[in-house]
């Protein structure tokens, strides 16, 4: 069963975090292991075991970069896996470059701070169209095309973290 199917919600990228969240409460009021004190050890450690499972899809599907990640997984795409579809466009290597490139400028700037806010903005801004273009993709089950743009807006995730540290 698929994390999906087990909090009984559709397969889809645009989910609600309020409607994840509340299938977690409710499933956790059920099978949270405090609320088996007095049961057999048997027991306890199988509704522990749904209780990790439980969070661990929490955490899966309420991370949008996650979830996305988790749909592409279920049909083929996993991008631990990447070698397989190792196709990246020149352009974006080259702009993931240029991205470095004009962070390390930035770092030696005398507005950096002002700067580095600027440059975080528009990261932010790309990831928000690359999450759109995804959409899109995902709901077309577009599944080659929606890896490729998840590669894109994986590196723009992670390259908004470390910008975010330099605050």
């Amino acid at each position: 069963m698929n994390y999906f199917s087990y909090f009984n919600l559709p397969l889809k990228f645009n989910i609600k975090k309020k409607k994840i969240r509340k299938k977690y409460y409710s499933l956790q009021k059920k099978y949270h292991p405090d609320f088996y004190n007095n049961c057999s050890l048997k027991k306890k450690k199988k509704i522990l075991k749904k209780s990790i499972y439980i969070n661990k899809i929490y955490k899966t599907l309420k991370n949008p970069i996650k979830r996305i990640q988790y749909i592409l997984k279920l049909y083929g795409y996993d991008l631990k896996l990447i070698s397989k579809h190792n196709r990246l466009n020149k352009n974006f290597l080259n702009k993931q470059f240029k991205y470095y490139e004009k962070l390390e400028k930035i770092k030696f700037n005398k507005n950096k701070k002002i700067k580095i806010k600027k440059f975080y903005k528009k990261i932010k801004i790309k990831l928000k169209k690359y999450k759109q273009k995804i959409e899109i993709e995902l709901n077309k089950k577009s599944w080659k095309q929606s890896f490729y743009i998840f590669k894109k807006l994986f590196f723009l995730y992670r390259f908004k973290k470390n910008i975010k540290k330099l605050f």
